[in-house]
């Protein structure tokens, strides 16, 4: 049986993932209106985006769980730097000026 300490850390994991799903879809939905792209498509966007992260999350809930914990925490550190990478790219007017 798991410990509480793991119990309680997979609880604040999935915590953390669900306030990332639930921020990137406004975020993505507003990017993509201000180039330009109609309601329709957007939508459409979004919900392959959504289809593919439900069919994609069995089969990273094997890998994950055959993987050891410091590749867990790596690929964590790359979804995180990815996410901010996006944000710096799509947004320039967020980079620091000099």
């Amino acid at each position: 049986m798991a410990s509480a300490r793991s119990r309680n850390a997979l609880s604040g994991l999935n915590f953390l993932i669900g306030a990332v799903q639930t921020g990137f879809g406004p975020f993505v939905s507003v990017w993509l209106t201000e180039q330009g792209w109609l309601q329709a498509d957007v939508g459409l966007a979004l919900s392959v985006g959504t289809i593919a992260g439900l069919l994609g999350q069995l089969p990273a809930g094997f890998i994950a769980d055959a993987a050891g914990l410091r590749t867990a925490f790596l690929a964590l550190t790359a979804a995180g730097a990815a996410a901010v990478l996006l944000v710096w790219i799509a947004m320039p007017e967020t980079r620091p000026t000099s």
